[in-house]
């Protein structure tokens, strides 16, 4: 299995459940900065894995909601596009195929879903449209529609944002620890 190796990366491997294995190949000449290392060292062993354990057909629709969600202002931000980028460590489908989607339409796919699954895919796109620390009215648009047909209560969305400014500055100071 494959284990986060300084600054260089190799292929991983990991069980999915009932999914098999899931191949993930990194760049293992691509430079990341301290703190991108610790949050992909964190997702390689699976403490955030909200995704990996959705079926492909599901794991094919989020990134389309993700993709769509990125780029909801016309814009693509470094920090949308780094946390988009490091779904590659999460989910196995063709990134090059991901495109902008109804977005409503697309959420069809999770009617089915579990409500932890439910509540892991509105996280993880929820945590798009604030990482950029912008959330202009084309996110909130998403989002709301989101949150409504999730049914995820305001409380619930106030957690997630207060966890993912825990999870940020968390980063931001094993950064400073790694990097001093």
């Amino acid at each position: 299995s494959g284990r986060c190796r300084g600054i260089s990366w190799s292929s991983c491997r990991r069980g999915s459940g009932s999914q098999g294995q899931h191949h993930h190949r990194f760049d293992a000449h691509k430079r990341i900065d301290g703190a991108e290392r610790i949050c992909l060292c964190i997702k390689e062993r699976g403490i955030f894995m909200f995704l990996a354990n959705l079926p492909v057909e599901k794991q094919e629709a989020f990134l389309n909601l993700a993709y769509t969600m990125v780029y909801a202002d016309g814009r693509l931000d470094a920090a949308e596009k780094k946390l988009f980028d490091s779904y590659k460590l999460e989910i196995d489908v063709d990134f090059s195929k991901a495109h902008a989607v109804d977005f409503a339409e697309e959420l069809a796919a999770f009617d089915d879903s579990s409500v932890t699954e439910k509540t892991g895919v509105f996280f993880e796109l929820y945590a798009i449209a604030l990482i950029d620390e912008a959330y202009p009215d084309e996110e909130k648009v998403l989002v709301d529609i989101m949150q409504k047909r999730f049914g995820i209560t305001d409380a619930k969305m106030q957690e997630m944002r207060d966890g993912l400014k825990t999870l940020t500055d968390a980063y931001k100071n094993l950064a400073k620890i790694v990097e001093s």
